[in-house]
C-alpha cells in the first residue's frame, strides 16, 4: 500500500465511510497478514452495531458512540499499516499461514552463534532441520530469529504451530484455504492429501516451519505429508525431542553464563551490584532461559524481595517435592527422547528442576484474583499466538459497558506481560497484536492454580454467543474451534467436575459450547465434526434432569435450538428425511413454548426444506404463516427477517407459476438488502439470483441476464469460484438460457455449475444430481419436458 492509498483510507474514515474503508482494507491486505484478522473483527463489530440499530435494539446516541470507537480503532490500524510499510515489514513473500509476529533481533540474547550454525546447515541444502532441546530454552525464538533475517529470500512461507497431531496441525491452520483447497467438499484425509500435493507443486524457494512438534512418534508417522526431498522446500522443525534418522539435528542448549547474566540484567539492572549472588542463582537454575527471564522480571516487580540475595534465599528455601508434580512434568518430556539415551537421568533431573524453580517464581509473582482468572482463561486457548483483539472480543461479549472487570482486563494483561507470564508478540514496542502463554507456564497454571468452572463460567457462557454473533474469517474461527475443543475436554461432564456446581447449569452451558463448536466446524466444511458436536449438544440437552419449571422451559428451548442446527447439517448432507423430522420436532417445541419468533424461524426452516425437495405446495403455507407472524412481531416491513422471509416466499410463488405475485416480493426484498446490507452482501446476491429467475419467467430476459450476471460476479468476489452461491448462479443462468431456447449457452452454464459442485459437495448430494439432470435434459426433448414440469419452469 502506497502513501497515497493510506491517505485516501484516512480521508474515507474522516468522511464517515467506515464500511467502504473496511472493505478496501479486506481487499488489499493478504489474509495471512498479522493485521488482517483485526480488520475482520472490527468489520464484524461495525456491522453488528449497524444491524442492531436497524432492528431498533440500539438507540441513535449509542450508535454514534460505537461508530466513533470503530473509527478510532480503524485509524489505529491504518497507522500500524503505514508504520509497517515504512519499516519494510510488508514483504512480497507469500505467507501461506498466519505468520509469527516479527522478532526484534536486538532483544534476543546469546543466540548469534546458534543462528550461524542454523544458517550453515541450511546453506548445505539439508532437507529437514530439527532444533531440539529442553522446553523454554529458546527453540521457537531461534526459528523466529532466522525468519527475521531471511524472510525476504523465500517465495512462500508456512508457519505451523503443532496441535495434537499433524493432521490437526494442518486442519486448524489457514494453509488449506491459502492453497485454495475447498474444505467443504472434502473429508479430512482428502484435505490433507490435497494440501500435501499443493505444497509439493509450489515452485520457488519455500520454507515450512513446524513449531513445538513435541510428539515425535506422530511426527515420524506423518513424514509423507511433508514436502521432503523437494529442492523447492526447506523444512525447519522445533521440538523437545530427538527426531528419528534422516533429519538434520541442531541441539540447542541453555545460554552461556555471560549471556544469562545479560538477560537477567536487561530486566533487573540492579543485579550488577550483586555479581556473587547472581552467579549462584543462575547456576542453581541451570541457566535455563525462561526461568532466568521470569526470575528477573519477578524481582523487578516484587514488593517482598529487595535484591538478588533475597530471591536466592527464597529459591533455596522453597522446594517442591509433590510426587504428582514430579510425575506429571516427567511424563510431559520423557517420550520426547530416544529410548535408552545415555543422558536420560540427567535430563530427568533438569526437567524436574525447571518446573520446581518456576513454581517458586509463580508463588513470588503475587498475582491478584483477576490476573489469576485472566491467565486461567488464556490457558484454555491453544498454545499459539493469540490476537489480543480476539481475546477482548470474547471478554466484552454480553458484558455491560460499565463492567469494572472488563475495564480492568487490559491492566491484568499488562501486569502478566511485565511479570513475564505472557509474551508480548509485536512488530515493535508500540504496536501489539498478539500474546503468547508458553507451554511450560501453561502446565504450571494447570498444576498450581487450575481453572475451575466458576472462574471460567463467563468464558464458557460468552463463547457460544461470540461464535454465533461474529462474522469471523477463517483464522479466528480456527482459534475458536480449538478453544471449544479445550473447553469441552477440560470441563467434561463428570461427578468430579460438577461437584458443588448446579448440575443443570453446568450441563446446559457445556451443551451450548458443543453446539457453537459444531457451528464453526460447519463453516470450515468439517461435516463429520459438525455432526458429532451437534449430536452431543442435543444428547446433553435431552438428558438434562430438572423439576424446576423455569429450568424445564430452558431445557426445551435448548432442545429446540440444537434440533435446528442438527437439521441444518443433515440438510447440507442431503439427508432430507432426518432434517424434516428434526425441524418438525423443533417447531412443535416452539409452539409449546409460545415463542412467536421461534415459531416463525422453524416454519421458515421447514418451508425452505420442502422447497429444496421440490414440494412447493407444502412450502407455501409454512412460509406464508412465518411471514404473517413476523409482520405482527415487527410491525412493518422494515426488518431483515421479514425481507428474507418475503424473498423465500416469492421464490416459492415463482415455482408455483405465480410469477406476478413473486416479482414485487423479490424486488422489495432486493431493494432492502441493497440499502441495508450492500449490493455485494451474500444475502443480497441470493435475492438477486432468485429475482433473475422471476424476470426470465416473465420474459423480461434483459433484466434476468443483468441480474444473474451481477449475482455471479459478486459471489465470485465474495467467495472465489468454488462456492455453492457461484455454482447455483451458473445453474440459474443455464435455466434462463433454456427459457429463451438457447441450449448451447445453457449447456455451458450447467457444465460450469457441475464442475464446481463436484469439487464442493459429496457425490450423493441432491444439488449435484439436480444440475446433472439439467445437463442431460438439454440433449433430450422428452427428459427436458419431464424435468421442466417437475421444476415448474416455463420453457420457450
Amino acid at each position: 500500500m502506497n502513501s497515497a492509498f493510506i491517505s485516501h483510507l484516512r480521508q474515507s474514515v474522516s468522511q464517515g465511510q467506515v464500511d467502504v474503508t473496511l472493505e478496501k482494507l479486506q481487499n488489499h491486505l493478504p489474509d495471512s497478514y498479522h493485521l488482517y484478522d483485526e480488520v475482520i473483527l472490527l468489520s464484524s463489530r461495525y456491522h453488528n452495531i449497524e444491524k442492531q440499530y436497524r432492528q431498533n435494539t440500539l438507540d441513535f446516541a449509542v450508535l454514534q458512540r460505537e461508530r466513533n470507537k470503530v473509527c478510532e480503532a480503524l485509524l489505529q490500524i491504518i497507522g500500524k499499516i503505514e508504520h509497517n510499510n515504512q519499516s519494510g515489514l510488508i514483504s512480497s513473500t507469500r505467507l501461506l499461514t498466519k505468520f509469527p509476529p516479527q522478532l526484534q533481533p536486538d532483544k534476543v540474547f546469546g543466540r548469534a552463534q546458534d543462528l550461524k550454525r542454523l544458517e550453515n546447515i541450511l546453506s548445505k541444502q539439508a532437507p529437514v532441520v530439527v532444533i531440539n532441546g529442553l522446553g523454554g530454552v529458546g527453540k521457537s525464538t531461534l526459528a523466529r530469529l532466522y525468519l527475521s533475517h531471511h524472510q525476504g529470500k523465500f517465495d512462500h512461507i508456512a508457519w505451523l504451530p503443532f496441535h495434537h497431531s499433524f493432521a490437526q496441525t494442518i486442519l486448524t491452520s489457514t494453509l488449506p484455504d491459502n492453497l485454495h483447497i475447498a474444505r467443504k467438499s472434502l473429508n479430512e484425509v482428502q484435505v490433507l492429501e490435497q494440501a500435501a500435493l499443493a505444497l509439493q507443486a509450489l515452485d520457488g524457494n519455500n520454507l515450512l516451519v513446524i513449531d513445538n512438534a513435541d510428539d515425535i512418534e506422530e511426527l515420524n508417522k506423518s513424514r509423507h505429508w511433508l514436502p521432503l526431498n523437494n529442492t523447492h522446500w526447506t523444512v525447519l522443525i522445533t521440538s523437545r525431542g530427538v527426531v528419528a534418522d534422516g533429519f538434520e539435528q541442531l541441539p540447542l542448549g541453555t545460554l552461556s553464563f555471560d549471556e544469562s547474566v545479560k538477560l537477567f540484567e536487561a530486566h533487573y539492572p540492579q543485579a550488577t551490584q550483586e555479581p556473587k549472588a547472581l552467579k549462584e542463582l543462575l547456576n542453581l537454575v541451570g541457566l535455563h532461559t525462561l526461568t532466568v527471564e521470569l526470575m528477573a522480571k519477578t524481582l523487578a516487580k516484587s514488593r517482598r524481595l529487595s535484591n538478588v540475595k533475597a530471591l536466592l534465599a527464597k529459591v533455596k528455601d522453597k522446594k517442591y517435592t509433590d510426587p504428582k508434580l514430579l510425575k506429571e512434568v516427567w511424563v510431559a518430556h520423557k517420550d520426547k527422547w530416544s529410548e535408552g539415551a545415555d543422558n536420560s537421568n540427567e535430563l530427568k533431573r533438569k526437567v524436574k528442576g525447571i518446573y520446581q524453580y518456576l513454581l517458586v517464581v509463580l508463588d513470588l509473582t503475587e498475582l491478584n484474583s483477576q490476573e489469576q482468572q485472566v491467565i486461567q482463561w488464556l490457558a484454555m486457548f491453544p498454545t499459539k499466538p493469540l490476537a489480543v483483539s480476539l481475546f477482548f472480543g470474547l471478554v466484552e461479549t454480553g458484558a455491560r459497558e460499565d463492567d469494572p472487570w472488563v475495564a480492568s482486563v487490559d491492566e491484568s494483561l499488562d501486569a502478566l506481560i511485565e511479570n513475564g507470564w505472557l509474551q508480548e508478540l509485536s512488530v515493535d514496542n508500540e504496536f501489539t497484536q498478539s500474546i503468547f502463554l508458553h507451554t511450560i507456564l501453561k502446565d504450571l497454571i494447570f498444576f498450581k492454580i487450575p481453572p475451575n468452572y466458576q472462574t471460567c463460567k463467563p468464558l464458557i457462557e460468552r463463547y457460544p454467543v461470540f461464535v454465533k454473533a461474529a462474522d469471523q474469517p477463517v483464522l479466528p474461527r480456527l482459534s475458536l474451534v480449538e478453544l471449544g475443543e479445550n473447553l469441552t475436554d477440560y470441563f467434561a461432564i463428570t461427578p468430579e467436575k460438577t461437584k458443588g456446581v448446579p448440575c443443570f447449569e453446568y450441563v446446559k452451558n457445556i451443551a451450548h459450547v458443543y453446539s457453537a463448536s459444531g457451528y464453526l466446524h460447519s463453516y470450515l466444511g468439517n461435516y463429520t465434526q459438525t455432526l458429532a458436536c451437534h449430536q452431543e449438544a442435543l444428547r446433553l440437552a435431552v438428558e438434562l434432569s430438572t423439576n424446576d419449571s423455569k429450568e424445564h422451559t430452558l431445557k426445551q428451548a435448548c432442545i429446540c435450538e440444537f434440533q435446528k442446527y442438527l437439521g441444518y447439517i443433515q440438510q447440507d448432507l442431503g439427508n432430507y428425511d432426518i432434517a424434516q423430522t428434526l425441524f418438525e420436532n423443533s417447531l412443535q417445541i416452539a409452539r409449546s413454548l409460545g415463542d412467536l419468533s421461534l415459531i416463525a424461524s422453524r416454519l421458515s426452516n421447514l418451508g425452505l426444506l420442502y422447497r429444496e425437495k421440490d414440494q412447493y405446495r407444502q412450502a407455501k403455507p409454512l412460509l406464508e404463516e412465518a411471514l404473517s407472524i413476523r409482520l405482527r412481531l415487527y410491525g412493518s416491513e422494515n426488518n431483515l427477517a421479514v425481507m428474507v422471509n418475503m424473498s423465500n416466499l416469492g421464490l416459492v410463488y415463482h415455482n408455483l407459476f405465480n410469477h406476478w405475485k413473486a416479482k414485487p416480493l423479490l424486488e422489495k426484498s432486493l431493494a432492502y438488502h441493497e440499502k441495508h446490507l450492500g449490493a455485494k452482501d451474500p444475502e443480497t446476491v441470493i435475492v438477486r439470483s432468485n429475482l433473475s429467475q422471476v424476470y426470465a419467467a416473465l420474459n423480461e430476459f434483459d433484466k434476468a441476464h443483468k441480474a444473474i450476471k451481477a449475482a455471479i460476479e459478486a459471489a465470485l468476489e465474495n467467495f472465489g469460484e468454488l462456492h455453492l452461491h457461484v455454482a447455483g448462479g451458473y445453474n440459474n443462468w443455464g435455466i434462463i438460457y433454456l427459457q429463451q431456447g438457447e441450449k448451447e449457452p445453457a449447456k455451458v452454464c450447467f457444465q460450469k455449475a457441475l464442475e464446481i459442485y463436484r469439487q464442493i459437495v459429496v457425490p450423493s448430494h441432491p444439488l449435484l444430481k439436480e444440475v446433472g439432470k439439467w445437463l442431460i435434459a438439454v440433449e433430450d426433448e422428452q427428459l427436458l419436458e419431464d424435468h421442466r414440469r417437475l421444476k415448474n419452469i416455463k420453457l420457450t
